[in-house]
């Protein structure tokens, strides 16, 4: 443990001394901007970007653009602000400044969002370059605070009345004496404006064979996902096909049917017809609209232990898919018409259910995006779709393919399930960390004239391995995720919104998930704000659940 004791307001008084905590930086002599501040981000008022790798080269950027009275650097890229409007937080790999004839930013209050805490350990790094502060406090929830107040604190170790404001996070080691945690970073400024899609993933079958759609236990689930502002609800189906290479298309409405011989670890189940469409009603009764999501999987050689995952489907030309793994060879366009005829069919199944049951969206397909380059057969399913079913149509296209649909004008919605990295520890972070994602969907929007929605993303709120213990870092990293996305789309006025993967059918209480649902979950708060919840709070029913443990349920 650091023996250096500083507190705040010595801190700065000996930046000429030691040189290990930020803002001890000095700006050039002939810069037109104050000093920058070091691990620090200026949230909104953005006003443009250029390009820059210094502060110099930053500050004149801002200089010389109308309007503009700050900065904040961030990989490579000069975010130009007006800083009057903007509000300081942590960015690890962030630094930020103004020019000299504006006065400072007053930085917002920081109440904690949730001090989550990790008994005896120690969170690093624990060199004297990452220190922050060293301040006497009375307990944790007052450490946790101070952490949230301090810019450029991370994460914070209390220890032996100590509260150890560090300007990072690596991983914890034992320490019997001490507790640590995130900094709670939260804004009490005005929400974003509402989505149109305050969605989620409703998810049994192959995802939670113990508990199906249409049950008492999947009602209650659903219920209690109504309370948290939840307007929209996707509801999947599956069927399958044996391997890539396979041209035909059918359910399992046995789950014991066939086995996964590969991994162990699914249960390949179609949920029948009466079952899907007693959840799309009961979805209804509870004033929340429907998008029907029809995937397909693989029994054979599917991800996670093997090698392919639906989308390899076909294999993709050449040019995309050099080479070929060993074994597979693309489809020839006599094999692409069975898989076609195959795959309409199916899809003709669900798009009657739709169209009987007043579903409001469609999904297509899911993550196809080897079949999806077959433009001109999509094209033609679009109207057949269309001749039976008057709602909206999406495509639920994977992250990192989402350029190569070229029929994006055939549908309403362009739909992207979001899995995207995102390397952020901080909310800050992790909204830079969404510049990436949303120049895509500002593109495509652009090109197509068409609104954006995720038609799925979600996160890990440990491994997703149902073998791991999470901490409640886990759980408070995965809520920061969840109020990131928020924060990131919150001038995207094309976006309406995301279906987040997933809320289980199974209601029952449960500890230690590390999966991607945000049932009983810090997360399920996060999402209760954003979505402006007025109900009361759900709760898990009094029975274990089902669908927990590894081999239970897939995450």
């Amino acid at each position: 443990m650091i023996a250096r004791k500083l507190k705040v307001t010595e801190r700065l008084a000996l930046c000429a001394t030691f040189a290990f905590a930020a803002p001890c930086v000095t700006a050039s002599a002939e810069s037109q901007c104050s000093a920058p501040f070091n691990r620090t981000s200026f949230d909104g008022g953005d006003v443009a970007t250029c390009t820059g790798s210094t502060v110099d080269e930053c500050c004149s950027c801002c200089a010389e653009t109308p309007l503009c009275n700050g900065y904040t650097l961030y990989n490579n890229v000069c975010y130009l602000k007006d800083v009057t409007s903007s509000q300081p937080s942590d960015c690890g790999i962030c630094k930020s400044g103004r020019l000299k004839s504006n006065p400072p930013p007053s930085p917002s209050p920081s109440p904690h969002f949730q001090c989550a805490t990790s008994d005896a350990h120690d969170y690093g790094p624990d060199s004297a370059d990452n220190m922050v502060a060293m301040i006497p406090v009375a307990d944790a929830e007052e450490c946790c605070t101070i952490c949230g107040e301090e810019p450029g604190c991370v994460s914070w170790t209390l220890y032996e009345g100590q509260c150890y404001l560090k300007d990072g996070f690596t991983d914890s080691k034992p320490c019997s004496e001490c507790v640590s945690g995130m900094a709670p970073h939260n804004s009490e400024g005005p929400l974003p404006p509402q989505w149109e899609i305050q969605g989620m993933t409703f998810t049994g079958g192959r995802y939670c064979p113990e508990v199906a759609f249409g049950t008492a236990a999947s009602e209650e689930s659903l219920r209690w996902l109504n309370t948290t502002g939840t307007n929209w609800v996707s509801i999947v189906t599956t069927w399958y096909q044996w391997n890539i290479s396979s041209t035909e298309i059918f359910p399992l409405y046995n789950g014991s049917a066939v086995n996964d011989t590969t991994s162990h670890y699914y249960t390949f189940v179609t949920q029948t017809d009466d079952a899907v469409r007693a959840a799309i009603k009961y979805a209804h009764s509870l004033g929340m609209k429907v998008m029907l999501k029809p995937h397909i999987d693989l029994l054979r050689d599917n991800k996670p232990s093997g090698r392919f995952w639906r989308g390899d489907i076909g294999g993709c030309p050449a040019v995309d898919w050099n080479p070929p793994p060993q074994g597979v060879a693309q489809f020839t366009s006599r094999q692409w018409e069975a898989w076609f005829d195959s795959y309409s069919s199916f899809l003709q199944h669900y798009t009657k259910m739709a169209h009987d049951e007043n579903v409001e969206m469609l999904s297509l397909n899911c993550e196809l995006y080897c079949p999806n380059k077959e433009a001109e057969r999509w094209r033609k399913i679009v109207k057949d779709v269309r001749n039976q079913y008057d709602g909206k149509l999406t495509v639920s296209q994977i992250a990192g393919h989402e350029h190569e649909m070229t029929w994006w004008d055939a549908v309403d919605v362009i739909g992207i399930d979001a899995y995207y990295k995102n390397s952020g520890t901080t909310v800050a972070e992790m909204v830079y960390g969404w510049g990436g994602p949303i120049s895509i969907a500002r593109a495509l929007h652009s090109k197509y004239k068409k609104p954006v929605a995720y038609t799925e993303i979600g996160m890990c709120s440990g491994k997703c391995a149902r073998t791991h213990t999470p901490s409640s870092v886990d759980y408070y990293h995965h809520a920061a995720q969840y109020q990131a996305v928020f924060e990131a789309f919150r001038e995207e006025s094309y976006f309406l919104g995301c279906f987040w993967w997933n809320w289980d059918t199974d209601p029952g209480t449960f500890s230690d998930d590390d999966c991607l649902t945000p049932q009983a979950k810090p997360a399920e708060d996060v999402l209760r704000k954003y979505y402006r919840a007025t109900e009361p709070k759900g709760k898990p029913s009094e029975r274990p659940a089902l669908c927990v443990g590894d081999g239970k349920c897939t995450c």
